[in-house]
C-alpha cells in the first residue's frame, strides 16, 4: 500500500516527498530486476511491479495497474477508454475511470466473469483495494525474480570474503619469528570464486552469501558486480564485519589458509527460510554448496533440495552439486538426505574426513550407497567418479605433480556445473573429461606463477577448455 499515492508509480518515485521507497528497492525481486536489466534499483523498482501485476488476477491487476498508473494497457487500450485520464496524475480520476470501464477492463485482459463494477468511492473501500494491493505485496516480498523463469540461473551458497595474503620464505619454526611481505587483499571465498567462474563461464550466477555493512562487504559488492553475479540473495548485516581470511604463501611450499569469521556475519538457517531466499532455491537450474556454512545451514540446504527433489518428476527439480571443502564429518542428519546431492565433489583427504569410521578409500562407496547421485573425487589434475553398480571412472589424461593450487576444485565443480545446466541432463563420460580439463589447465597455468593468484582470475574459458580437451589449437595465455 506504500506505493499507492496520487501521483503513481515512476522511477523517480524515491525522490519524492510523498513516498519513501528505501525499503522497496532493497527487496529481492528488485535487486534481481536490476541486475538483469542492467539498470539501477530505482529504475527496476515500477519495472518489477509491472512484471509481477502481471501475475495477479484481471480484478487485482485492473485496480493496481489504474491506481499505481503502471500503463499496462498502453500501446493497446480498449475502445473508450481514455488511457491519458486512466493512467493521469491524479488517484481520484484514475480511480473514476477504473470503476466507470470495470467491465470493458476486465475482457481486456482477458476475464471471463466479471464482478459487478464498483463505484469510484467503493474502489476504494476494503473489498478491492486492500486485497489487490495484499497480492501485490505477496509476491514482492515473496518471490526472487519478477520474471516467468530463468533456466540457467544457479544458486551458489558459500563465502564471501576478504582474503588477506601473506608472503614468507617458508614456514617458521616453533618459537621463532622470521620476515614476510604483505601481498595486498583481494575478494575470495569458495562460494564467491565459483560465482565469478560460473559468470566467467555465461552462466547466471546468484552468489547467496552473507557480508557486513563495512569497506570490505562494499568491495565485494563491488566486486562481483563487475563480474556479472548476481547479489541481489547477498545479506548485507549491518551490525556484522565481513568475514576475513588470512593466506600464508611459502616460497618453499603449498599455501595454507586461516578464516577469521568469529563474530562476523555468516548464513543462518532463517535466512533459507525466507521466502525470497527459498523461492530461488527451489526454482534454480542449479544449486552448487560449499562446506564454508555451518552444519545446521548444510542441513537445511539439504533439507530443501531434498523436498524438491521427492515432489518433483526429476527433470523439474535443481542439479545439486556439492564441495566438501573445507571437510568436517557429516552429520547424522546430512547423512540421512545423502539422496538430495546429485554431484559431491572432494579430493580423497576431503573425502576420508566426511566419514572417520570408515577407512579412506571406503568412504566414496558409502557416500554412493547412502544415495549420493556420483561422487568426484579429484587429485592433482586427475579424478575418478564413483556411481551406484558402476565400477569407478578414472580421467587421468591431464596428470600433473602439481599439487594444492589454489581454484583447482573451484575450476572443476564450475565446468561440471556449466555443463549440467547448458545441456540440461545428467553429466556423461565427456563432461567428467571436460571437468577434470578445466582443473587441469588452472593447475598447467599456475606453473611458475605465484600459488595463490586471485582464484577466479586462473578460471579458464571455455575456449581453453576445449584446447586443453584437443578440439581446437592451444591459444596463447592472454597478457
Amino acid at each position: 500500500m506504500q506505493v499507492r499515492r496520487n501521483a503513481g508509480l515512476s522511477e523517480g518515485l524515491n525522490a519524492a516527498s510523498e513516498i519513501d521507497a528505501r525499503i522497496l528497492l532493497q527487496l529481492t525481486a528488485v535487486r534481481r530486476c536490476a541486475f538483469v536489466e542492467g539498470i539501477t534499483p530505482e529504475a527496476a523498482l515500477p519495472q518489477t511491479i509491472r512484471h509481477l501485476a502481471r501475475r495477479l488476477s484481471v480484478t487485482d491487476r485492473i485496480v493496481v495497474d489504474a491506481e499505481l498508473g503502471l500503463g499496462l494497457l498502453q500501446g493497446n487500450g480498449p475502445p473508450g477508454v481514455d488511457l491519458a485520464m486512466h493512467y493521469g496524475a491524479v488517484l481520484s480520476k484514475r480511480r473514476i475511470s477504473l470503476a466507470q470501464h470495470w467491465r470493458t477492463l476486465h475482457e481486456a485482459f482477458g476475464a471471463q466473469d466479471v464482478p459487478a463494477a464498483p463505484s469510484a468511492r467503493a474502489v476504494r473501500g476494503g473489498r478491492y483495494e486492500v486485497p489487490a494491493f495484499e497480492a501485490l505485496a505477496k509476491l514482492l516480498t515473496s518471490l526472487s525474480d519478477p520474471y516467468d523463469g530463468a533456466p540457467n540461473a544457479i544458486v551458489i551458497i558459500g563465502d564471501a570474503v576478504i582474503d588477506h595474503v601473506l608472503e614468507v620464505e617458508h614456514f617458521p619454526q616453533p618459537g621463532t619469528s622470521m620476515w614476510g611481505e604483505d601481498s595486498g587483499s583481494r575478494p575470495g571465498g569458495k562460494g564467491l570464486n565459483r560465482a565469478v567462474a560460473l559468470a566467467r563461464l555465461q552462466l547466471d550466477a546468484r552468489l547467496l552469501a552473507a557480508i557486513g555493512d563495512d569497506g570490505e562487504g562494499r568491495e565485494i559488492l563491488d566486486y562481483l558486480t563487475r563480474e556479472k553475479v548476481d547479489t541481489s540473495l547477498i545479506k548485507v548485516e549491518p551490525s556484522k564485519r565481513t568475514p576475513v581470511t588470512t593466506v600464508v604463501a611459502p616460497a618453499d611450499g603449498d599455501y595454507s589458509s586461516i578464516a577469521i569469521k568469529k563474530g562476523r556475519t555468516r548464513l543462518t538457517v532463517s535466512d533459507l527460510d525466507l521466502a525470497p531466499t527459498r523461492h530461488a532455491i527451489t526454482g534454480a537450474a542449479a544449486v552448487v554448496l560449499t562446506f564454508e556454512q555451518t552444519d545446521k545451514v548444510i542441513e537445511k540446504v539439504l533439507e530443501i533440495v531434498g523436498a524438491i527433489k521427492d515432489s518433483s518428476a526429476g527433470p523439474g527439480s535443481p542439479r545439486v552439486i556439492v564441495n566438501v571443502s573445507p571437510p568436517r564429518p557429516l552429520t547424522p542428519y546430512m547423512r540421512e538426505h545423502m539422496s538430495a546431492i546429485d554431484y559431491l565433489v572432494g579430493s580423497s583427504d576431503d573425502l576420508a574426513k566426511l566419514r572417520l569410521d570408515l577407512p579412506g578409500d571406503a568412504v566414496a562407496e558409502a557416500l554412493v550407497n547412502d544415495g549420493v547421485g556420483t561422487v568426484c573425487q579429484i587429485d592433482r589434475s586427475q579424478c575418478t567418479f564413483h556411481r551406484r553398480g558402476l565400477d569407478a571412472i578414472d580421467v587421468d589424461r591431464f596428470g600433473t605433480a602439481v599439487s594444492n593450487v589454489a581454484g583447482a576444485a573451484s575450476a572443476f565443480s564450475s565446468a561440471l556445473t556449466s555443463r549440467l545446466v547448458k545441456k540440461a541432463r545428467p553429466a556423461d563420460a565427456g563432461d567428467f573429461v571436460w571437468a577434470t580439463a578445466a582443473m587441469a589447465t588452472l593447475i598447467q597455468r599456475a606453473s611458475g606463477r605465484h600459488p595463490v593468484e586471485s582464484v577466479p582470475d586462473g578460471i579458464p574459458s571455455a575456449q581453453r577448455i576445449d584446447a586443453m580437451v584437443g578440439l581446437m589449437p592451444q591459444s596463447p595465455d592472454p597478457e
